[in-house]
């Protein structure tokens, strides 16, 4: 399975302005090695501003160096490191995960930078006896690599969400009765006793509002005119802190996403119509705030997986309790959480609606066709 997308630059490094003119002041921003201000939006916005103020077009140019000459392309924005997952899952009849065989490689620039961590969430989702991981870093001609708000959760996901959703089909038991069937009631790596973890309930509210009971199993049985109709599922989790195992406890956020798609039999083009998340951010003192965190991840999310932000009926549902072992106040992490699930939600819920297995992101026409 393989997941791309780009990134950003880091605003840590500080830019120097440089006046052009009395009125007009550009910024030079030195090499970033990767982070969150997109140069793309920045280049953007420095256009619109110079051209008001000057009244005629202006350019802007991106120039990049190298501490040592690679070769590397001159770029304008980072690049989120290319991804290839292989996972092979090992299963009784009855569902029971035996094993977990998985493979990743991930881009990274030869002057160096961060990979993806394709093992993060594959390494503590579900509980097997037979656990195997490893992932190399392949440097490539690149000017930079980084994250994009997110952190490596989101890529990792992908890859075991989508394989636990294929077995289950294979299997022909519920995606979410095969999810709770391997329920990890400890930490599968540390054997720590979870801080909080209430994925549980988050399957069983999310499922509810959603209505996963109407769903109908077969591929391609729902449609509505000349769209097809699907469901599908996922879920996600990000730590707690950069320190999420240390000590007695394992402390991590979770979610269950639910997803319908409708496909265009004709055209093959997706839309996501409507989205149930219910979210595990331990205790919440601002449900405003909250929300639009959440939102916003799960918008991104679905523009992952699509190349496309949107979707007009989004309930999010709370279903934390406080956790003072994550936190002072209780709370956990929840910026970072609404996006881990979102795309193998979609992808599943396009093969439920037509049958194809999409692996590569983002789903495009050309890859349903």
């Amino acid at each position: 399975m393989t997941y791309q997308t780009t990134t950003t630059l880091d605003p840590n490094r500080q830019a120097r302005p440089v006046t052009i003119e009395p009125r007009i002041t550009l910024l030079d921003a030195p090499r970033n090695p990767g982070g969150r201000m997109p140069l793309a939006i920045l280049t953007s916005e420095w256009g619109d501003a110079g051209k008001a103020l000057a009244q005629a077009p202006v350019r802007i140019e991106a120039t990049y160096t190298t501490p040592r000459d690679h070769g590397a392309s001159i770029e304008a924005h980072v690049d989120r490191p290319a991804t290839r997952q292989t996972l092979a899952l090992g299963a009784t009849r009855q569902g029971m995960l035996l094993s977990i065989m998985h493979r990743g490689v991930s881009d990274a620039p030869v002057d160096g930078g961060p990979g993806e961590r394709l093992g993060a969430v594959t390494s503590i989702m579900y509980a097997t006896e037979n656990f195997l991981s490893r992932q190399r870093r392949l440097p490539v001609a690149k000017a930079f690599s980084g994250t994009l708000h997110v952190t490596s959760e989101t890529a990792s996901a992908f890859g075991i969400e989508c394989a636990i959703d294929e077995l289950a089909i294979k299997l022909g038991i519920d995606p979410l009765v095969m999810r709770l069937l391997n329920y990890a009631d400890v930490d599968p790596q540390t054997n720590k006793p979870w801080s909080t973890r209430q994925l549980r309930e988050a399957f069983a509210a999310g499922a509810e509002t959603f209505g996963w009971s109407r769903r109908n199993p077969r591929p391609c049985s729902m449609r509505e005119g000349s769209e097809l109709i699907g469901y599908g599922m996922a879920a996600g989790t990000c730590p707690a802190g950069p320190s999420s195992t240390e000590g007695d406890t394992s402390r991590h956020s979770w979610c269950a996403h639910f997803v319908e798609v409708r496909v265009d039999a004709d055209l093959g083009t997706v839309r996501v119509t409507r989205m149930v998340s219910a979210l595990d951010s331990g205790r919440v003192s601002n449900r405003k705030f909250a929300e639009s965190q959440w939102k916003s991840g799960i918008l991104k999310g679905i523009g992952q997986a699509l190349g496309k932000k949107g979707c007009p009926d989004i309930k999010m549902i709370s279903v934390g309790i406080p956790d003072y072992e994550a936190s002072t106040l209780g709370g956990k992490a929840v910026g970072e959480l609404g996006i881990v699930g979102v795309a193998p939600a979609i992808a599943n819920a396009v093969f439920h609606a037509t049958g194809k297995r999409v692996r590569d992101l983002p789903i495009t026409v050309e890859r349903l066709s």
